[in-house]
């Protein structure tokens, strides 16, 4: 009898470690947040003007005739995604997310003159911007293969004491807006750094007021379409 007794509570213990398991994993899997790597690689060479640099945040502002939404983007902490060595984005934005908390939204990986994108549930890399563009090289839209932006020129301004390039595409027109496309390099796009041309959505424009890494400001701009750069930097 106490053989049949014991064999009975191992089981109901093995029972209720593997339903503990299985909800643990399945509560694990609703967080959508890549595993970060176990002994990340230092960086090496990282400036300030480097893309993807541990704590670089970017604060907008969204608008409509109803008002102003701010958002926010942070770099923050590594991932391993493909292979590769990834740094993770997170978002605020309360219109959407309906909270003041950041929510992780993609992933970036930077090679050479290159930054590549990977969205939230992917494992794609997709080139997200190009900084060995020459004025009049086109651009692929990341996320439309009829979408083709053409640089129509390349203005280089002063910011903390560093020359940087400002690319300038070509407008786009539509019925619905008309939108020409900045990117600043390590700022990226002055839309928005993971949706660069950042085009309207149900009346909604988006702009980078601020791009920040550990408190030093690299752009300062302001809610216009004709000149996204701050009165300091067009002067």
């Amino acid at each position: 009898m106490k053989k049949i007794l014991n064999c009975g509570m191992k089981f109901l213990l093995a029972l209720f470690v593997g339903l503990t398991a299985i909800s643990c994993s399945n509560n694990n899997d609703s967080i959508l947040e890549p595993q970060p790597e176990e002994n990340p690689l230092p960086d090496e060479d990282i400036t300030s003007w480097t893309f993807c640099v541990e704590g670089k945040q970017w604060d907008g502002v969204a608008w409509n005739e109803r008002g102003d939404f701010p958002f926010s983007f942070i770099l923050k902490g590594d991932t391993i995604i493909s292979g590769k060595k990834c740094k993770k984005v997170y978002h605020q934005y309360e219109r959407m997310y309906f909270d003041n908390q950041y929510h992780y939204c993609a992933a970036l990986r930077e090679e050479g003159d290159k930054v590549y994108l990977i969205q939230k549930d992917d494992t794609t890399l997709k080139l997200l911007y190009d900084f060995s563009l020459k004025e009049g090289d086109e651009f692929h839209y990341i996320d439309s293969k009829d979408v083709v932006e053409k640089v129509v020129a390349i203005q280089e301004i002063v910011s903390q004491n560093e020359v940087v390039r400002l690319f300038v595409f070509e407008e786009i027109t539509s019925s619905r807006y008309r939108q020409r496309g900045y990117v600043m390099e390590g700022v990226g796009g002055l839309r928005s750094p993971i949706d660069p041309w950042g085009w309207s959505r149900d009346g909604i424009s988006f702009r980078v007021l601020k791009c920040t890494v550990n408190g030093q400001v690299l752009y300062e701009g302001k809610k216009t379409i004709d000149s996204p750069l701050s009165d300091r930097q067009d002067g």
